[in-house]
């Protein structure tokens, strides 16, 4: 469990980026047996504000607002007066972690509050052990929901091995945390995830990341397995053309045994006809799975291009002219 003072706070999730190996202590509770990866975290000594760093690379950090006294005086600096303070955290972060990490949400909690009341803007939660520990976990759960959402359209894009795994670990992260009932045993902390699950959208967000995840693996399946089959198709072309290019430097050999089988040939036609069927193969082959294929993409990319150029042309003339 978690404690934190009564008091206002600027609330922020951060993605550093990657993922932290396996950490071998996170803070752990009887009431949650078997942990989510997304929900092993541990507390990390931070100046200035509290800070919770998860095995998946997410942050968590509540930033105290000072010399505020009610939420109405909180909402009013953080509408007015949270640049500079958001701005000193990530300077501070990006000196502890080496990174700068990738800021997804901000937002005021009021801890001490008799009831679990929020929205997108606020969350107002009881200072309770239990309390606190459901807002921090519903947080890294929505962040690595962000994530997703982020990165989802990724898929097609030339993307390292590293960078395959990580989204793969992300998405079967996500996949057991549907409901609270599925990760979570007693019925206080399932009632109380159920708030953030109903107010932010969880269930739906993880399901439906769930879904795009599948389908986007098999069109990207069957994206790359077109890509496969011409790079197959390709190597076969080159190793066909090696293959003549070989028979051509054994031609006299070749013309002799076919002169024993009454098929009159000489060396230089035999040469000739070798040759010409390997540069008709190359060329054949070059066209069909390099040329073709790839002229196809680039042509694809040049619509794309003209098109987004003129249908934003009359909205950047629209800005430039708005009296036009």
């Amino acid at each position: 469990m978690v404690n934190l003072q009564p008091s206002f706070y600027f609330c922020h999730a951060f993605d550093l980026g990657t993922r932290l190996t396996h950490f071998s202590e996170w803070i752990k509770r009887d009431s949650l047996p078997v942990a989510p990866k997304v929900l092993r975290y541990q507390r990390v000594k931070f100046n200035g504000a509290e800070l919770f760093v998860n095995q998946m690379g997410f942050a968590i950090v509540f930033q105290r607002i000072n010399h505020v006294t009610n939420y109405a005086e909180a909402h009013q600096c953080y509408s007015h007066n949270f640049e500079k303070p958001y701005s000193e955290l990530s300077t501070a972060l990006h000196k502890l972690f080496g990174i700068r990490p990738i800021g997804d949400t901000s937002f005021v909690v009021a801890l001490g509050d008799k009831e679990l009341t929020m929205d997108w803007q606020a969350v107002h939660a009881p200072c309770t052990l239990a309390s606190i520990t459901s807002l921090i976990e519903a947080l890294f759960i929505d962040e690595l929901c962000r994530v997703l959402e982020r990165q989802s359209d990724s898929f097609l894009k030339e993307s390292s091995l590293a960078e395959d795994r990580l989204l793969a670990e992300y998405a079967e992260s996500l996949f057991p945390l549907a409901y609270p009932s599925g990760f979570l045993v007693e019925n206080v902390e399932i009632s109380e995830m159920e708030k953030y699950y109903d107010q932010w959208k969880l269930a739906g967000r993880v399901i439906s990341l769930h879904q795009r995840f599948t389908e986007s693996v098999i069109n990207t399946a069957l994206y790359n397995g077109h890509l496969e089959r011409n790079r197959q198709n390709t190597l076969n072309t080159v190793l066909a053309t090696i293959a003549l290019l070989s028979l051509a430097q054994v031609s006299a050999t070749i013309s002799g045994v076919l002169g024993k089988a009454a098929i009159a040939t000489t060396e230089e036609q035999l040469n000739q006809f070798l040759i010409s069927a390997a540069v008709v193969s190359l060329l054949y082959g070059g066209w069909q799975y390099i040329v073709k294929p790839w002229t196809s993409i680039i042509v694809d990319n040049i619509k794309r291009a003209y098109l987004t150029w003129r249908a934003t042309r009359g909205r950047t003339m629209e800005k430039n002219n708005p009296h036009s």
